[in-house]
């Protein structure tokens, strides 16, 4: 984020070109903070990841080095930040979930909406398709392909993938409650950008709240994880365990290839 930073145009002097320096002048009508510098979008971002990271609904949190623990009696449920560094590279996230009880990884990218004709609303970008690119190399290479093994292992689809899309209006703290917005699917989420999908009134493709566009709320997501109804499984878990630990050992987040794969017995 902070390779992004600029300062605002007529706020230095004495500019060198060639030794890229210059004198920062102090303005004591206006806030000095070095947030001005940072594209708005940036961080109002991280305030909607800070904000669910440090949050879930009814479970006491530990927070660890951009980890968060949650517990309730013997449910566990792990939050990895992953924004802006090796592992969204990777896997084209900024929240790691992780269910212990069901093996479970659900992984999510964050999208911010923005108001246009009174309405808020989401139009994908160039990022969007990255990201869904690298997700894609990871569902494809690892799907599940065999017959789970045990009711821990069932899933009501085989994808951990999903984007969050969030009001840049809602970005207020409600405590225990995650931010406002709406989960997708990655499958369902190239369908929406797709040639079927909605449209705006010069034909490009822009997703906003209500039909026809269909979504998990705030309280559907989180019961959804809770129960393991969502998320990788099997292999696919070991997959994504093992990129964010080579992540916590080395700093890098790198593909991991398996010749073959075996059911979890989760």
């Amino acid at each position: 984020m902070l390779s992004e930073w600029a300062p605002r145009e007529g706020s230095m002097s004495d500019v060198n070109e060639l030794n890229s320096t210059a004198r920062l002048l102090e303005n004591e009508e206006s806030d000095s903070s070095f947030l001005n510098g940072i594209p708005q979008r940036f961080i109002q971002e991280e305030s909607a990841l800070q904000h669910d990271l440090f949050n879930w609904p009814g479970m006491t949190p530990m927070h660890i080095a951009g980890t968060s623990v949650f517990t309730q009696g013997d449910r566990r449920l792990e939050l990895i930040y992953a924004n802006r560094n090796s592992l969204e590279h990777t896997l084209g996230v900024d929240l790691i979930y992780y269910n212990q009880r069901y093996d479970s990884y659900v992984l999510v990218q964050y999208k911010l909406m923005h108001e246009d004709a009174q309405r808020m609303c989401y139009r994908p970008d160039p990022q969007l398709f990255d990201e869904l690119a690298r997700m894609d190399i990871i569902y494809k290479k690892h799907r599940r392909t065999n017959a789970i093994q045990s009711h821990g292992e069932f899933r009501l689809n085989d994808d951990g993938f999903m984007f969050k899309l969030v009001p840049n209006q809602g970005l207020r703290p409600a405590s225990g409650e995650l931010i406002k917005g709406m989960y997708l699917p990655r499958e369902y989420m190239c369908f929406v950008i797709g040639i079927n999908g909605p449209k705006g009134t010069k034909g490009g493709s822009v997703l906003t709240f209500g039909d026809p566009l269909r979504y998990l709320t705030n309280s559907e997501f989180t019961a959804a994880v809770n129960s393991g109804w969502i998320g990788t499984s099997g292999m696919q878990s070991k997959i994504i365990q093992d990129i964010v630990s080579q992540y916590y050992e080395t700093g890098r987040a790198l593909l991991v290839a398996y010749e073959s794969s075996s059911p979890s017995t989760a």
